[in-house]
């Protein structure tokens, strides 16, 4: 009984510390999905919707979503909705692209997001005709 007063208050004081040390360096969490029909190949000129999702991990980011970086290879962005706010901390944006001819078979979409908490990243990879 003596051992189990001795080791909980640690315990409790180590967990705490790491809980609390871990929620720090929680980097955003960036998703990206196609929205609607899914094609197993996209030739030039397809146009695609893509749904963005940022979930703000650690709540309060002192960078703005208008910050959040978007990289294009084969693509070209013809359309963008403004962020909006549907759940708590979960924002969400559909930009529409058009698939460019290549000569590589794939097409990517990658999303970043620095500051002082990690960031966060997130990537999508289509497969496209070789041209």
């Amino acid at each position: 009984m003596q051992i189990l007063k001795n080791i909980l208050p640690r315990l409790l004081v180590t967990f705490s510390l790491l809980f609390l040390f871990q929620s720090g360096l929680l980097a955003c969490e960036i998703h990206l999905k196609v929205s609607g029909t899914q094609k197993e190949k996209y030739n030039p000129g397809d146009i695609v919707v893509v749904k963005m999702t940022v979930e703000l991990t650690h709540r309060r980011c002192s960078e703005s979503l208008k910050e959040t970086k978007i990289d294009l290879e084969n693509l070209e962005i013809i359309e963008s909705s403004n962020w909006e706010n549907n759940e708590a901390n979960i924002w969400e944006k559909t930009i529409k692209v058009k698939v460019l001819k290549n000569k590589t078979g794939q097409a990517s979409i990658i999303t970043e997001r620095e500051c002082t908490r990690d960031g966060g990243f997130g990537e999508l990879t289509l497969v496209t005709s070789k041209q």
